[in-house]
């Protein structure tokens, strides 16, 4: 059973094959580090989304700033004595506080998608460890490459 169980996964090309192969041959003291080189090699594949998810609120935070910035620009102090003019700059002001809200949201909405997002690959990740584990050590653990 272990050894057809073997030859099946040698014929994926998976991780999991790689990580069984290394682990047979590895010596005792050294297959903890099997262990943790594959739990690295998993984690590495998902650890930029935390990443993209703080570049996204800083983006939406830089887009306030700026849209702030753009709105203040706008207030033109002489502008009051006629009133005429007033609304057109009230409109620019407008959209410098539509820039900053619109950036923000953004931001936001996109760093709690991809934080979600991180969450369930975090978690299918630790379950595809436990299942590389368990077949990479308890299956073919005891077979010959």
């Amino acid at each position: 059973d272990r050894e057809e169980l073997w030859q099946w996964l040698k014929g994926t090309n998976s991780r999991a094959t790689d990580f069984a192969a290394d682990y047979q041959v590895a010596l005792p003291e050294d297959k903890f580090l099997a262990v943790e080189i594959l739990k690295q090699t998993l984690n590495t594949k998902i650890v930029d989304i935390v990443y993209y998810a703080s570049v996204l609120t800083m983006l939406g935070f830089l887009g306030t700033v700026v849209g702030m910035r753009i709105a203040i620009g706008a207030i033109d102090p002489t502008v009051f004595a006629n009133l005429v003019k007033v609304i057109p700059m009230i409109n620019d002001v407008k959209g410098g506080l539509a820039i900053a809200i619109d950036t923000t949201i953004v931001g936001l909405v996109l760093a709690i998608w991809l934080s979600g997002t991180y969450r369930v690959l975090r978690r299918g990740t630790a379950q595809l460890f436990s299942e590389i584990l368990r077949v990479g050590i308890l299956r073919v653990g005891s077979c010959h490459v």
